[in-house]
């Protein structure tokens, strides 16, 4: 009976961190890692167990050009693949690309909490306009593949 208790706590302390929001501060650090949910096959590449550019690419969002990132430097493993099994309904992220925020900074883009989603999330604003900065905001996200290390969900 005692083995069976142990287990029954483990799982639902399992279940509690899952949803559990951690406190973060208000302001994104280029000490902080940061991660980019990939939620189809074609924005990453197994065979140099990598991201592509286009998983970094930014989207307009009222007025301005941003990518959305999760930050996970104080954030349980468990809790960030629970987010990207959730963020998004009806896709969950079949991968991840970590990278450290310094490396966004180091592009020119800004890192800003956007926690209206949930508490650690983020994006990274500051990309040019696709009309006149296309190539500048591939650069960037080129550089941002290179920054990242790539992970699968367990």
């Amino acid at each position: 009976m005692k083995w069976f208790l142990e287990k029954l706590s483990k799982l639902f302390a399992g279940s509690r961190a899952d949803s559990a929001a951690v406190a973060l501060p208000d302001v994104v650090s280029p000490s902080e890692d940061a991660t980019r949910f990939i939620l189809r096959d074609r924005h990453y590449s197994r065979i140099e167990n990598r991201p592509k550019q286009s998983a970094f690419m930014p989207e307009e969002y009222g007025g301005r050009w941003e990518t959305s990132v999760c930050r996970i430097s104080t954030v349980p493993e468990q809790r960030i693949w629970h987010l990207g099994r959730t963020v998004r309904p009806g896709l969950a992220a079949v991968a991840r690309a970590d990278f450290p925020v310094q490396a966004a900074l180091d592009e020119m883009l800004a890192c800003v909490p956007a926690t209206e989603a949930f508490p650690e999330h983020a994006v990274l604003t500051n990309w040019p306009a696709a009309d006149d900065g296309k190539a500048r905001q591939k650069a960037a996200a080129s550089a941002l593949v290179e920054a990242a290390t790539l992970r699968f969900p367990p």
